[in-house]
């Protein structure tokens, strides 16, 4: 596994040509996991059903709230950098305080050629300042992208690699379907 220093001096680098902030990538998130007590893993119910979890990787904070420090694959809404609080009379089980400023993509392929879009979509997403935050099975991906780089671009990318087999996240309302319209505010 690469030297955390050496991927935070990558990030910045990429950080400052595209004008943005990017997120963490997966090595970096494993890496202070490994180090950093406050990192911890978080049980989420998959559509409110607590039978159901994915574990969610989060970042306590000082004033007891929690950092999503990965996009979730299964659980609907949320994006690393979202401030939650843990709240099990939620049926999700936590409250949203805060968005950060990422869009979660859900990526769904065949089995057979999931490798292949993801490496593709680890470049053109890179390109913008996406990363891979993870695998739904043999069928999905997951990936954060910055708010920053636009509706138009982020599409753009997804459509030139995957056509239409992909979903935003954390754009919609997932009973309404009508934008959620976090990044105006």
């Amino acid at each position: 596994m690469a030297n955390l220093t050496l991927l935070r001096s990558r990030r910045m680098l990429k950080s400052a040509n595209l004008g943005y902030s990017v997120p963490l990538s997966m090595d970096e998130k494993l890496l202070i996991l490994e180090k950093d007590p406050n990192w911890r893993v978080l049980d989420l119910p998959i559509d409110g059903d607590p039978n159901t979890l994915e574990e969610v990787l989060v970042e306590r904070l000082t004033d007891g709230s929690l950092r999503v420090a990965s996009s979730p694959g299964m659980v609907q809404g949320l994006a690393a950098d979202d401030i939650i609080i843990s709240d099990s009379a939620e049926p999700n089980g936590y409250r949203l305080m805060e968005r950060g400023a990422n869009v979660a993509v859900h990526i769904f392929c065949e089995p057979e050629s999931r490798e292949a879009i993801k490496s593709n979509l680890e470049i053109t997403l890179g390109r913008i300042g996406g990363v891979l935050d993870g695998t739904m099975g043999e069928t999905g991906l997951c990936f954060t992208v910055p708010m920053a780089a636009g509706f138009q671009v982020i599409e753009g990318a997804l459509s030139r690699v995957v056509g239409e087999e992909w979903a935003y996240s954390n754009i919609f309302d997932p009973v309404t379907g009508e934008p959620l319209n976090w990044w105006l505010k």
